[in-house]
C-alpha cells in the first residue's frame, strides 16, 4: 500500500526526489514489470494465462507516449500457448513470486509455440521503436535458467525487439547478442541455477529498424518462441522471470548527483542503480533470497 501526505505549503528544497511505487523507478521508467511487487495487481501463487500483466510505470508511460494513451494501454500483453498442453510446457510461481516456465524436452510437437510471454502493446510498442535513433533506452531482465537447453542450438532470446534480422535489443543464450552501443552485461552465458542480471543501453538499430507492423518484440518470454519454435522443439531451457525494465535514458537522469549527463553516462548511472538492486534482492534478506521452484526434470521430462 503506497501513501501520499498532501499539505498547503510549497517545498522549498527542489533536490527532494519524486515518490515512485519502487525505488528502481525513475522519470524515466517506461516499463517496470515485477510479478512479486505488492502493486503488481497478481495473486500469490497464481500464475496469469490470459489478459494483460501490470506495468507498474503505467501511469507515467501513459504520459511520455501522449496520443490518448491511457494506463492500461501501457500494460503487458499475455501470450499462453502450449502444443501438447500439460505434456509440453507449463508455468508455475515459485516460492518468492517468480514466474517459472518449464519446457518439455520430450513432449512438445511442431503444431504450435510453447510460450509465456509479454510484449508491449500497440501505443507503447510503437514509441519504443521511434525512440531510436534520436534517443536512448535501457533494458534490464533478472532471471535465473533451473535447466539447460539441450544440443548446440542455443537457448531462445527472452527479451528483444527485432524484425527477422535486423536487431534495437536482442538476447540469446542468456546474454545480450546485439552490439554493445552504450553498453551490455553479461557477455557470456550464465550458468545454469545463477541468478542472473541481463542489461542494454541501445541508441542504434542495428541493420533497418523496421516499421511497426514488422516488429517483433518480447519483455520477457520463457519457453520457445517465433523463429526458435522448430530449432527448439524439445530442446529449450526451463527458467524463472522475476524483473524486466525499460527506460528511457533522456528522461532518467542519475548522472551527475542527478543533473543528467551524455547517454552514455546515463546508462552507467541505470546500470549501478539496477545492479544494486539486483544485488539486495537475491542477497540473504532479500526478496528473492531463498527462493525454491520445482525440479524441472521430475515435474515434466
Amino acid at each position: 500500500m503506497t501513501y501520499a501526505l498532501f499539505t498547503d505549503g510549497i517545498a522549498s528544497d527542489t533536490t527532494l526526489d519524486l515518490l515512485y511505487s519502487d525505488p528502481g523507478m525513475g522519470p524515466g521508467t517506461l516499463i517496470l514489470v515485477d510479478p512479486a511487487h505488492s502493486e503488481s495487481g497478481l495473486t500469490a501463487g497464481v500464475v496469469p494465462t490470459s489478459g494483460t500483466v501490470r506495468n507498474l510505470a503505467r501511469d507515467q508511460a501513459a504520459t511520455i507516449v501522449g496520443g490518448g494513451a491511457v494506463a492500461a494501454d501501457m500494460d503487458m500483453a499475455l501470450t499462453y500457448l502450449r502444443s501438447a498442453g500439460d505434456a509440453s510446457f507449463r508455468v508455475e510461481r515459485t516460492l518468492k513470486g517468480g514466474i517459472h516456465g518449464i519446457s518439455s524436452q520430450v513432449g512438445q510437437t511442431s503444431a504450435a509455440l510453447d510460450i509465456w510471454s509479454l510484449a508491449a502493446q500497440t501505443a507503447l510498442a510503437t514509441w519504443l521503436l521511434n525512440a531510436v535513433p534520436g534517443g536512448s533506452l535501457y533494458f534490464s531482465l533478472w532471471y535465473r535458467s533451473t535447466r539447460a537447453y539441450s544440443a548446440g542450438y542455443g537457448q531462445a532470446p527472452m527479451f528483444f525487439m527485432t524484425d527477422t534480422s535486423n536487431y534495437l535489443m536482442h538476447t540469446q543464450s542468456g546474454f545480450p547478442t546485439t552490439p554493445a552501443q552504450l553498453g551490455r552485461t553479461p557477455t557470456a552465458a550464465p550458468a545454469v541455477g545463477a541468478a542472473t542480471f541481463i542489461a542494454q543501453g541501445c541508441n542504434a538499430w542495428t541493420g533497418t529498424k523496421p516499421a511497426i507492423g514488422a516488429l517483433r518484440q518480447s519483455i520477457g518470454t520463457l519457453g520457445r518462441n517465433a523463429n526458435y519454435s522448430a530449432a527448439l522443439l524439445n530442446k529449450a531451457q526451463s527458467a524463472i522471470l522475476y524483473r524486466m525494465k525499460v527506460e528511457d535514458l533522456t528522461r532518467t537522469k542519475r548522472a551527475n548527483s542527478g543533473a543528467g549527463g551524455t547517454p552514455a553516462e546515463e546508462y552507467a548511472a541505470a546500470l549501478a542503480a539496477d545492479q544494486a538492486q539486483f544485488t539486495t534482492a537475491f542477497a540473504a534478506g532479500g526478496k528473492f533470497y531463498g527462493d525454491t521452484w520445482s525440479d524441472p526434470a521430475t515435474l515434466l521430462a
